[in-house]
């Protein structure tokens, strides 16, 4: 099946998604984890730009704890997430 699309988070989405910052009522990790899943089962691609990495460094990640936990990004439950973009 051909690529349907391109999906470009914003770093938020991110530090939800590796925070799993969810809050009472407001699951914003789980909504994140769900929607990178659907992504990928979709078929499509996430794009992930040095943009994201210079902010997430801002928020106090290292590049090598970014790029480790992108990498272990492939085995996330049961979806592979092998499309993940990285754009400079």
């Amino acid at each position: 099946m051909e690529n349907e699309g391109r999906f470009y988070l914003d770093t938020s989405i991110w530090l939800d998604f590796f925070e799993k910052r969810d809050e009472p009522d407001f699951p914003k990790g789980t909504w994140a984890k769900n929607l990178i899943r659907k992504i990928v089962n979709d078929n499509n691609e996430i794009i992930f730009s040095d943009a994201n990495m210079l902010e997430l460094i801002n928020n106090g990640y290292s590049q090598f704890e970014i790029e480790e936990f992108l990498s272990n990004l492939k085995e996330l439950q049961c979806c592979i997430i092998p499309k993940i973009i990285i754009i400079s």
